[in-house]
């Protein structure tokens, strides 16, 4: 029983941890690198949280890499404007790693997407690519 209770603790230690952790992203504009971008469009109306279209003008939405540190590192992002909202496409420019750099993303990295609304980060759990996927 006692490694019951145990198990228990550690499951809730490490989901704290991860939830913890995702609410803690530095949303800074990353430096441009040598090795240049990929571009990400997302087209008018087409960021939702909880099934419901995201209306709040100057909501982030971001892209991040893991860092050799193991932590989210921002590798470019956009803030929802008035044309989004009327609309209009965007775009965020994911910036790739420079030869022996820790500053962006790995040829073939996951990019992790998250919604910064109201001061709160949020995770994406469902994204669907027109085009392309979610390797750098």
């Amino acid at each position: 029983m006692k490694n019951f209770y145990l198990v228990a603790i550690f499951i809730a230690f490490f989901a704290s941890f991860s939830v913890l952790q995702s609410q803690n992203l530095d949303w800074v504009t990353p430096a441009a690198t040598g090795t240049g971008n990929e571009t990400i469009a997302l087209l008018g109306g087409s960021v939702l949280l909880n099934n419901a279209e995201v209306t709040q003008v100057g909501a982030l939405v971001g892209v991040f890499y893991l860092n050799d540190a193991g932590d989210y590192t921002c590798g470019g992002y956009i803030a929802l404007d008035q044309n989004y909202m009327d609309g209009s496409n965007i775009a965020i420019a994911a910036w790739g790693e420079d030869t022996g750099e820790d500053n962006g993303f790995d040829p073939g990295e996951t990019m992790n997407f998250f919604l910064n609304l109201n001061g709160v980060d949020y995770p994406s759990n469902s994204i669907s690519f027109a085009q392309g996927d979610d390797q750098f």
